[in-house]
C-alpha cells in the first residue's frame, strides 16, 4: 500500500470520528491507539494500521445512529461485543470506497475492528493491548470528560476491564499504570 493511500484513508477515518461529541478526543485516541500498536510492532501490517486508527469508528455516529452502553443494561460485554461489530461494518463499507483495496485486505481490517475488545490471533491481540494503554494513558491525563459523565463505579469498572483483557505480558509491564490509574480516579472523584 502505498503511504499517500493510507493517508487518504486515515484522513477519511479522522473526518468519521470528527463526527462524535468528543471528536478530537476520539481522533486523538485513535492515534494513540496507532501509536502503540507500532510499539507493540513495528512491523504492523497497513491493515493493522488501519484497523487501529478505525478500531471505535462506530462512536464518530452520534445520535440514533451510535451505540450507547444503555441499551445494554448490565451486560457491558454484550455492548462491547455489539460496538465492535457495529465498527467492523461501518469500516468495511468504507473501505469498499478504495478501488485499490483487495478483499482479503478489507475483510483483514474488518476482522481486526470486530475483535478489537477480546482479541485472537497476534494482530488482533496487539490492537486490543493497545487499546487498553491509550484508555490507562488517557486516565493518568485526565479522562475528565469520561469521567465526568460517569460515577467512580462505572469509571473503575470500565478501568478494571480494559486491563484484566491484555496479554499476561503487557499486564505486568503496565501494572504501576494500572494502580495510578486507581489513584487518579479515587482523586477525581474525592474532589466531587
Amino acid at each position: 500500500m502505498k503511504s499517500e493511500e493510507k493517508e487518504a484513508i486515515f484522513k477519511r477515518i479522522k473526518d468519521i470520528l470528527a463526527g462524535s461529541r468528543y471528536g478530537e478526543y476520539e481522533i486523538s485516541h485513535g492515534e494513540k491507539v496507532l501509536e502503540h500498536v507500532l510499539e507493540l510492532n513495528p512491523q504492523a501490517s497497513p491493515e493493522l494500521q488501519i484497523a487501529a486508527m478505525a478500531h471505535d469508528i462506530e462512536r464518530g455516529y452520534d445520535a440514533k445512529d451510535r451505540l450507547n452502553q444503555d441499551q445494554f443494561p448490565g451486560d457491558y460485554d454484550a455492548y462491547k461485543a455489539a460496538h465492535a461489530k457495529r465498527g467492523a461494518e461501518i469500516i468495511f463499507k468504507i473501505l469498499h470506497e478504495y478501488d485499490f483495496l483487495s478483499d482479503e485486505f478489507m475483510n483483514r481490517v474488518s476482522y481486526l475492528i470486530a475483535n478489537h475488545e477480546v482479541g485472537g490471533d497476534e494482530d488482533a491481540n496487539d490492537l486490543r493491548d493497545a487499546d487498553s494503554v491509550a484508555f490507562m494513558q488517557d486516565s493518568m491525563t485526565g479522562l475528565t470528560n469520561y469521567m465526568s459523565m460517569r460515577t467512580k463505579e462505572q469509571t473503575v469498572a470500565k478501568l478494571n476491564w480494559m486491563f484484566t483483557r491484555m496479554s499476561e505480558k503487557n499486564k505486568e509491564i503496565l501494572k504501576q499504570v494500572y494502580v495510578d490509574c486507581v489513584r487518579r480516579i479515587n482523586e477525581f472523584y474525592n474532589k466531587k
